[in-house]
């Protein structure tokens, strides 16, 4: 976050103007994440709770795979499912 001062420090008052910073939210993770079966259900996509919880100038990206686990070695691990370069390439 980036904190502007406006005015002269005085002892009576400090008036802070918080320049707004565009944050890019990259959402990882399974089922849950990915909206399966109901995708307009989600807590990344469209109106839900992270979308009102941040800004109006962030951009959130929905990299959810279903099915999915983050263990490397289990039955369909998230790290093999090419999610991945997508959130990298997102920055």
């Amino acid at each position: 976050m980036r904190v502007l001062l406006i005015g002269a420090i005085t002892s009576a008052s400090v008036a802070v103007a918080q320049v707004p910073t565009r944050i890019k939210w990259a959402c990882v993770g399974n089922s849950i994440t990915a909206g399966y079966p109901l995708a307009n259900l989600t807590y990344v996509n469209g109106a839900t709770r992270l979308s009102a919880l941040i800004g109006p100038q962030d951009t959130l990206l929905n990299a959810g795979v279903s099915s999915t686990t983050v263990l490397k070695q289990g039955d369909v691990p998230y790290w093999t499912q090419g999610r991945l370069t997508q959130v990298f390439a997102f920055r």
